[in-house]
């Protein structure tokens, strides 16, 4: 029986990197297990204000180190430093906006301030650029950082330098850059204005908000098997960091008042 993405995932991260790393202790939850649902320090999902934004896959954090959650105000006895939410994507036909449906779910480790990572393992498709784009906004409208890998050897790099802050200012440093240069030329290219970005892109820019709209429909919302909602969170978050000073509207013209009931 082939292995699903998550436990491909997962068990990578153990092999190649183990259940320790430079005083930090990995969390990670069987795939069967909906352990990583649950808040944490009992789970893996991190949020703010009462809004969780998604679980991850795995999470290093430094024992009895106290930190406040800001998901509930409650004080844990360990402190998370570095949340990844990872995907087999690549290998798995994801060549897309597909690949943003997993973006939430490292987000809400980054609005609570701690480093969170979209690891999407190298396959037979390239990663979007406009993911790059989405995590470098996020990290400079957000309390933490979001980081895009492709490669355990990146994420390792990150973990060895955790304790040792002009070593990881540098490591971010670099890897905003990077980040920003991959988006900025795959911009330039397709786009080179905000005006054709909106045109080709379902969207409305007005001075003080910004406007976009998709087919949506009521089953792709609440159709476990429907992976058109996820896409439509993913779609939104880009709109969202990607014109963060202005106020935004997501339309859906093909669902009536009745299908929000």
């Amino acid at each position: 029986m082939a292995l699903s993405s998550d436990e491909i995932i997962k068990r990578e991260i153990i092999e190649k990197l183990g259940h320790s790393i430079n005083g930090l202790k990995l969390l990670v939850y069987p795939e069967s297990s909906n352990e990583d649902q649950k808040i944490f320090p009992e789970g893996l999902t991190f949020g703010v204000n009462g809004v969780a934004y998604g679980s991850c896959d795995a999470c290093w954090i430094f024992e009895e180190e106290k930190w406040i959650n800001p998901f509930n105000n409650k004080t844990s006895k360990d402190c998370p430093m570095v949340a990844l939410e990872g995907t087999d994507a690549l290998n798995r036909g994801s060549s897309g906006n597909a690949q943003y449906q997993r973006f939430h779910h490292a987000l809400g480790a980054v609005k609570s301030g701690l480093i969170g990572v979209y690891y999407l393992r190298k396959g037979k498709h390239k990663i979007q650029e406009d993911l790059y784009g989405m995590a470098y906004f996020a990290s400079k409208t957000e309390k933490g950082v979001y980081l895009i890998i492709d490669n355990l050897d990146e994420l390792k790099e990150l973990l060895i330098s955790i304790n040792k802050k002009s070593k990881l200012d540098k490591f971010i440093q670099n890897k905003m850059k990077f980040m920003h240069q991959k988006f900025k030329n795959r911009f330039d290219k397709s786009y080179k204005t905000w005006e054709v970005f909106a045109e080709k892109r379902s969207t409305i820019i007005k001075k003080n908000y910004i406007i976009k709209f998709s087919g949506r429909m009521k089953r792709n919302f609440t159709d476990g098997s429907q992976r058109a909602g996820h896409i439509a969170v993913g779609e939104m978050f880009l709109t969202k960091y990607f014109f963060p000073e202005k106020f935004f509207y997501y339309l859906w013209p093909k669902m009536t008042k009745a299908d929000m009931t």
